[in-house]
Order: C-alpha cells, then sequence, then structure tokens
C-alpha cells in the first residue's frame, strides 16, 4: 500500500505531467468558483471596491464608495466577482498547486502570490476607473487591455518568478519575459482591434448559417463596444511570442494549433449567445459561464504551456549510455537477455513501467 501510495505521489509530480495536472486543477478550481452563488462573492466585491476608493483618495480623488459602487466625478464604476481579482487569484493558485514543488514552497506562493496578484488588482482598478473618470472615450480600451491582457500577464510573470525561487530552476527571467510581453501584446492589441469586429461578424456569419439549417431566422446586429471575449487571442499569441527556448517551427506550429482551437470556443460562446438571447434557453447559461470562464484565463494559459513545455527526453540505457525511445528493444538487441538481469536496467524498466 506504501509503495502504491509513493508511486501515485511520484505520478503526481513529474513534471512532464504538469500540463495536465494543471488543467486538472483548474477546471476543479472554477467549476467551484462558477457554481458558488453571486451572492457570497458581495462582501469581496465590496471590500475590493473599498479598498479601490481608499488607493484613490491617496492621490487627491473623491471617490464615493456605496456597496460595491465605486463614483468619481460623474462616473460610476460597479465592482463585480470578475473584477475582483478572484479568476486571476484561482489561475494562479492552480499553477501552484499543479507545478511539482514542496508543501512549504506551495503554501507560501499561494500565502504571497494571492496577495500580490489582488493587490497589483486593485491598483488596476483605480486607474481604469481614474481613466473613466478623466479620459471617458478611453476607458473601453484601457479596461479590456489592463483587465485581461495584462492581468494575465501578471498572473505569468508571478508564476515564473514563484518557479524559479520554488524549485530553483532555470526559467526565462520574469522582467525579460514582462518586457517581451508588454511589447508583444501592446502590438498585438493596436493590430486588433481594427480588424476585431470583422472577426466577430465572420463567426456570427456561421452562426446564423448554422441556425439558418434548422429554420431559424437569425439577425445578430453589431455592438460598438469591443468584444472582450476575442482577446484570448492576442493573449496567447503574446505569450508564446514572448517566450524563449523554443524553435520558431514549434512556435508556428503552436500558434496555429491554439489559434483555432480559441477561434472553436469563440464559435461556441456566440452559439450558446444566441440560445441565450433570441431563444431564451436559460439552462445553457451554466454552460455560456464557463466556456467565457474558460476562454477569458484558463485556455490561453493552458495553451501557451503546452507550447513551451520541454518534451521527455528518451531513456539513457544504463549500460551504454544511448538514449533510445524503445529501450527495452535496445537493450534486447544489443546486450542480450542477459542485460535485462543488471540491476540498473531493471530499475530503469520499474521507473518506465
Amino acid at each position: 500500500m506504501a509503495k502504491t501510495d509513493k508511486a501515485s505521489v511520484v505520478r503526481w509530480n513529474d513534471p512532464h505531467l504538469s500540463c495536465i495536472r494543471f488543467a486538472f486543477v483548474a477546471t476543479v478550481f472554477y467549476a467551484v468558483i462558477i457554481w458558488v452563488p453571486n451572492r457570497l462573492y458581495e462582501p469581496f466585491n465590496h471590500a475590493t471596491a473599498l479598498l479601490t476608493g481608499f488607493l484613490l483618495r491617496q492621490v487627491g480623488a473623491a471617490p464615493i464608495v456605496h456597496g460595491a459602487t465605486v463614483t468619481l466625478k460623474s462616473f460610476k464604476a460597479e465592482v463585480i466577482t470578475e473584477c475582483s481579482g478572484i479568476y486571476f487569484a484561482v489561475l494562479y493558485a492552480a499553477f501552484v498547486v499543479a507545478y511539482p514543488a514542496t508543501l512549504k514552497a506551495r503554501l507560501t506562493g499561494i500565502l504571497l502570490g494571492i496577495p500580490f496578484l489582488n493587490t497589483i488588482n486593485i491598483f488596476r482598478l483605480a486607474g481604469v476607473i481614474a481613466i473613466g473618470a478623466w479620459r471617458p472615450s478611453l476607458f473601453e480600451y484601457a479596461h479590456v487591455y489592463l483587465a485581461q491582457v495584462m492581468m494575465v500577464l501578471l498572473v505569468c510573470v508571478t508564476c515564473l518568478a514563484w518557479c524559479r525561487w520554488a524549485a530553483a530552476v532555470r526559467t526565462d527571467t520574469p522582467l525579460d519575459f514582462l518586457a517581451r510581453f508588454v511589447a508583444m501584446g501592446s502590438i498585438l492589441f493596436i493590430l486588433w482591434l481594427p480588424i476585431h469586429r470583422d472577426y466577430v461578424m465572420l463567426i456570427d456569419r456561421l452562426v446564423i448559417y448554422l441556425f439558418s439549417l434548422i429554420d431559424f431566422v437569425l439577425f445578430i446586429p453589431p455592438r460598438p463596444e469591443i468584444y472582450h471575449h476575442t482577446l484570448s487571442l492576442v493573449v496567447f499569441a503574446s505569450l508564446v511570442l514572448a517566450s524563449r527556448g523554443i524553435g520558431m517551427r514549434r512556435k508556428a506550429y503552436g500558434l496555429a494549433t491554439g489559434l483555432c482551437m480559441l477561434m472553436l470556443v469563440h464559435f461556441l460562446f456566440r452559439v450558446t449567445h444566441v440560445l441565450l438571447t433570441a431563444m431564451h434557453m436559460e439552462s445553457v447559461l451554466w454552460i455560456h459561464s464557463t466556456i467565457h470562464v474558460v476562454n477569458q484565463y484558463l485556455l490561453p494559459v493552458l495553451l501557451w504551456l503546452a507550447v513551451v513545455r520541454k518534451r521527455k527526453a528518451s531513456p539513457a540505457c544504463p549500460l551504454c549510455g544511448a538514449e533510445k525511445v524503445g529501450i527495452l528493444h535496445h537493450i534486447l538487441a544489443v546486450h542480450g537477455r542477459e542485460g535485462l538481469e543488471d540491476p540498473r536496467v531493471r530499475r530503469l524498466l520499474e521507473e518506465n513501467r
């Protein structure tokens, strides 16, 4: 029993399964977040609004905080659950739990990292509200860029910093990665804004055609606002392009595969949106919410980890040092059956069983 438990721990901590562990842990965490009633998050939203108002007062502003609403001049902003930092904290916590490290390192990372990310989120909210009060025309752009692109970046940078401390591994320098991501993300964000509505119109045409197959006449009017859900393309592409240590061919293949998967998710998001708004199917609300959360937070980071993760090296023969994928066939062909009796070979085969 003890041997089985030990083997289970080893398999869980296998670094080559990090993407699978991250996907599993994040899915469980986000499932809990989605299924918890919104009223339970209200105290946290109110506290976030109070801290945002306090920060604005420190720079000479005079905000009015009522519940989860912050008013500055004539501009009002309500702190909803998605703005409170919970989703980013869950994303970071899932990474820390899934990464192979000691229990002490994981607890330290969670206890220090989550307050840090929430503090950054308070500064983000204060900055966005200030922009909305003094430059209302820029509010939508600042809200989208700082809310999704930059906060997901800061989660990834915090994860990199924790990895360097906890596991003593040579990861990319967090500040270098931050600089590259900001450059890539800013460029892609500026390039994406003029064309993202055409992209959504193309998806909507596919949705209209899909519903026409069941003789449902559908009209989807364009919106003047920025389509937030499309920014996951920018986040994922920026993360991949800012990463080092992977070849251009792998980057190109990873980008093509990841972008196609995100586009499919966007299509499903628009389909569920139609089912909710045009066909009034309230039963798909939880599916719509799940797709939204997965697209905004989990999927870009998960796809990025899948692209940049190191592939498992071929095992080396303990008798001659040759690295072979079919190690058992190699030992039989080169060293014969007597090679299988060597303790080093038996240990290797047991570990890779």
